[in-house]
């Protein structure tokens, strides 16, 4: 009988030394994951861990508020990371202008989360700090200010920047959605970006800014002095006959709607696409009206006043929702 009690406290003992080794083992798999996790976790990962600790915290815990403040910093923190490799160039054209409200309006919001924002004009205003251009106002020079826009851009800032985004002073641009589209790409390759449409030939609308690559870039300047691969025929939309230049070159729109079919970037405004009926838009995509004219993830949207900017700018960057982040 004795015998017996001890072979069973020795399997006991056995068990327990090989349970809590099993165990030791786990707690400190996941100790070092985590520590090493948190300094390279992904943004998805962060909001899964995140969304995990919820579950054990009530809103009223004193560590709730700290828990949605971590989340939100390291977010933050992410989204700057990838703007060390995803360098933004955006530049505006603007008309001259004592006060330069709509200008200022991009200054004040989207505009400071491009790596580089430069504002063109016909005059130099060292004051608001718009960069004067040899051309003379009016919208039938809009495409010659627009080429020697380009121009200026590739010959101060080709090597500063990755991706250059030509936009208008009444567009509202969300610089972070835009880096997380252009991750899969290479700027070393030929890309041209936009809300694509279709007139002479395919183009992408200015009013939604368009983006090109510096491979892009590159090329389009070394033609720009061509006539017979970069002169349109007239003066006039800018956004035309930029693309009527690469077009020549064979670089072309490309798809820009996400995995739904919904458009990121929009030549109208959030109102206008989600009121108008597809089959009035000329936009090649014909997308829908309502809640599925729009990726969750939207890139720009067009005529934006100056009071809806600092709206938008505040819905998108301060707004919190409780309990959803």
């Amino acid at each position: 009988m004795l015998q017996y009690k001890l072979k069973r406290q020795i399997r006991k003992h056995f068990r327990d030394l090989f349970f809590g080794g099993i165990i030791g083992f786990l707690t400190g798999v996941i100790f070092v994951s985590f520590n090493h996790n948190s300094l390279n976790v992904t943004v998805k990962e962060e909001i899964l861990v995140s969304t995990k600790s919820y579950e054990n915290l009530t809103t009223s815990s004193p560590n709730f508020e700290t828990l949605v403040e971590t989340v939100r910093i390291r977010k933050e923190v992410k989204a700057k990371e990838l703007a060390k490799t995803i360098r933004i160039l955006c530049f505006i054209l603007i008309r001259p202008s004592v006060e330069y409200i709509e200008a200022q309006g991009v200054k004040d919001t989207w505009g400071q989360r491009c790596d580089i924002l430069l504002f063109m004009s016909s005059v130099n205003d060292t004051k608001f700090g718009t960069i004067g251009l040899n051309v003379p106002e009016g919208r039938e020079n809009l495409w010659k200010k627009t080429r020697d826009a380009f121009k200026y851009v590739y010959e101060h800032y080709y090597d500063k920047a990755d991706w250059f985004v030509k936009a208008d002073d009444d567009t509202f641009l969300i610089v972070e959605n835009l880096r997380y589209f252009l991750m899969p790409y290479q700027t070393s390759n030929r890309h041209f970006f936009g809300s694509r449409y279709i007139q002479r030939w395919h183009f992408n609308g200015g009013g939604g800014a368009f983006v090109l690559s510096k491979q892009t870039l590159k090329e389009f300047y070394n033609i720009i002095p061509n006539n017979s691969m970069c002169h349109p025929p007239e003066n006039g939309a800018e956004d035309v006959y930029v693309a009527w230049c690469l077009d020549n070159l064979k670089i072309y729109p490309e798809d820009t709607r996400d995995e739904l079919g919904r458009q990121m970037f929009h030549q109208l405004t959030l109102e206008e696409e989600f009121t108008w009926n597809a089959l009035e838009k000329d936009n090649i995509w014909k997308s829908k009206a309502g809640r599925e004219c729009c990726s969750d993830y939207s890139i720009s949207y067009h005529h934006i006043s100056t009071p809806l900017m600092y709206q938008l700018y505040y819905l998108v960057y301060d707004l919190r929702v409780h309990m959803i982040d």
